[in-house]
């Protein structure tokens, strides 16, 4: 893999990230959702992976009732992303598996900061051609 300017899926999706997105999930009732809103900035490493956990198991059945993209859906836009030009066929491979296991509302979160990793990675690539023609 030769595009370092970001990682496209990185080993821990920014935890915080992806409980705050579920924090905005319907099934959560207010109480939690402030409950857990204070805490946060408190989390760190495992707490903050246990919040984690703790959201997705009280998420449990919303996520697995959840309607799901389709294969049409996930292929498209994978072959979007290879296109883009910014992303290496391994890369596509390991984000395939993981958007078949998310919810429709998941899936297209993760296209928008995808789309945003793969557009960053073309701004750094962009700018150091611009340094090396200056130099």
């Amino acid at each position: 893999m030769h595009y370092t300017a970001c990682q496209l899926w990185p080993d821990v999706l920014s935890a915080e990230a992806q409980i705050r997105f579920w924090l905005e999930s319907p099934e959560v009732p207010a109480a939690k959702r402030e409950a857990t809103e204070a805490a946060l900035p408190q989390m760190l490493g495992n707490r903050l992976r246990q919040c984690w956990l703790n959201l997705t198991l009280f998420l449990g059945r919303a996520r697995v009732d959840a309607p799901k993209p389709t294969t049409a859906d996930i292929t498209a836009f994978c072959l979007e992303l290879r296109q883009t030009g910014q992303v290496e066929v391994e890369e596509v491979l390991r984000i395939r598996r993981r958007l078949y296991q998310a919810t429709l509302r998941e899936f297209e979160w993760h296209k928008e900061r995808l789309r945003a990793v793969c557009q960053a990675r073309y701004d750094a690539q962009l700018h150091a051609a611009h340094e090396d023609q200056a130099a």
